[in-house]
């Protein structure tokens, strides 16, 4: 009898210890993840992941090798290609909590786009960003592990989260940043995408290049005070027709007057945008419509800064704008838009007497890294470009007011030394009299 209970209580003992082994060598659950991305100059990318455990993992022995990461990415219709990000560094945060994948990313790295470049459409898809998450059994830090399955959470692309979407009565879609309501009067910076990025999805247009969100950065913020960022997107192109490279014809619409009526009932709807601060950039075939727009309604616009136009300027509209100052760029080695439209364009406008300022770059390189010789925006977008009073673009373009402001600000100023002038000399008078009267007393 003495034997039979040695025997169930050593077995009892062992079922109990590997019980707990169990729970302190292979702990399973759920854990949670995020997929982090940034729009760069060469486009929206995903280049994190953050892992959120309940508890502190141990630190110094989680390795890349510890993880998998690959994506999943989807497009309805095309097979798209996935495979395995590459984990180039390990932080750790919120307690040792939250472990962040930094991933390799770049102008050469494929799996990191989100967006799907469609040759045929000359279109930008946005992608279904899906990832997918394993790893070793990962060591805690009170000397457990845990073996966790991964779920995806958020997809988040930082400064381009705080857009909202929205659609004008006259069938324009658009991405906006509005700055917090603090009763002061704030600029509204207008950006119009180039071909690629048109379409119904409301997304490309942002997410393209940092055409929009180049105005929501820190350094941006402060320049501008806080500006309202408007970046409509074009259903089909912005150009009844395009022909690049002797080869290819695009083919869209003229949407001028929807998207004048669209930025009218925008201002409309916000009272606290500075009508006299309102500014109209855009690129390649975004820098057309930033020409149409101008001449289509010149009252509207403070400034401007057509970048790369794909537009060969009328010189008898020229004079439309002529109150207007405007900031143009291009590379010279363009080989997708000619230089010599924007070469032109400076030349018939310095002729009638334009306030105009143009910039031309010999390549386009980031970093030391050289891109497509067509995105002269990202010189200007970065506020790498400075004019012949030394002035960055920023400073430059932030320091633009409609003329009549000018002229009401003057006159303004005219009033108060004319009231000053008369108070000053009516004190004089006065002192005169009162001095005569003491001497005849």
């Amino acid at each position: 009898m003495k034997k039979l209970l040695l025997i169930t209580s050593l077995l009892f003992a062992s079922f109990f210890m590997h019980a707990q082994n169990d729970t302190l060598y292979a702990n399973t659950t759920t854990v949670s993840f995020d997929v982090v991305g940034n729009v760069f100059d060469y486009g929206a990318q995903i280049n994190q992941v953050k892992i959120h455990y309940d508890v502190p993992v141990q630190t110094d022995a989680i390795t890349n090798d510890t993880y998998q990461v690959t994506t999943d990415y989807a497009l309805e219709g095309v097979e798209v290609e996935n495979g395995e990000r590459i984990i180039e560094q390990i932080e750790f945060e919120n307690e040792n909590k939250t472990v962040i994948l930094h991933l390799s990313y770049g102008v050469d790295v494929g799996l990191a786009y989100v967006l799907y470049w469609d040759d045929d459409a000359f279109l930008n898809h946005p992608l279904t960003v899906q990832y997918q998450l394993t790893s070793k059994a990962i060591p805690l830090a009170d000397g457990s592990e845990l073996q966790p399955t991964y779920n995806q959470g958020n997809v988040s692309f930082g400064s381009v989260d705080a857009f909202t979407s929205g659609e004008s009565s006259s069938g324009i879609h658009y991405r906006d940043y509005k700055p917090k309501d603090d009763g002061n009067k704030h600029p509204l910076i207008i950006w119009f995408h180039g071909a690629g990025e048109g379409g119904e999805n409301n997304i490309t247009q942002i997410l393209g290049n940092k055409g929009a969100s180049a105005f929501v950065s820190d350094e941006a913020q402060t320049v501008f005070d806080v500006p309202y960022v408007l970046a409509p997107q074009s259903s089909t192109f912005w150009m009844p027709e395009l022909t690049l490279w002797d080869e290819l014809t695009l083919t869209g619409e003229d949407q001028t007057e929807a998207v004048v009526d669209m930025i009218k009932e925008y201002i409309e709807q916000n009272p606290n945008i500075d009508t006299d601060r309102v500014y109209i950039g855009g690129g390649s075939m975004g820098g057309y419509q930033v020409w149409k727009t101008l001449f289509a309604a010149p009252e509207l616009f403070a400034a401007a800064f057509p970048i790369c136009q794909a537009y060969e300027v009328p010189q008898d509209k020229l004079e439309t704008v002529k109150d207007i100052p405007i900031w143009m760029a291009h590379t010279k080695t363009d080989d997708t838009i000619p230089v010599s439209y924007s070469q032109d364009a400076y030349t018939n406008a310095k002729a009638l007497g334009l306030n105009i300022t143009y910039t031309e770059f010999e390549s386009v390189e980031v970093d030391g890294v050289e891109l497509e010789t067509h995105a002269a925006w990202v010189y200007l977008l970065n506020n790498n470009a400075t004019n012949k009073e030394g002035e960055q673009f920023f400073d430059w373009l932030a320091a633009q007011k409609k003329v009549d402001a000018i002229i009401e600000d003057d006159s303004s100023n005219s009033d108060t030394l004319f009231v000053s002038a008369i108070v000053g000399v009516t004190v004089v008078a006065l002192a005169f009299s009162y001095l005569r009267s003491k001497k005849q007393n």
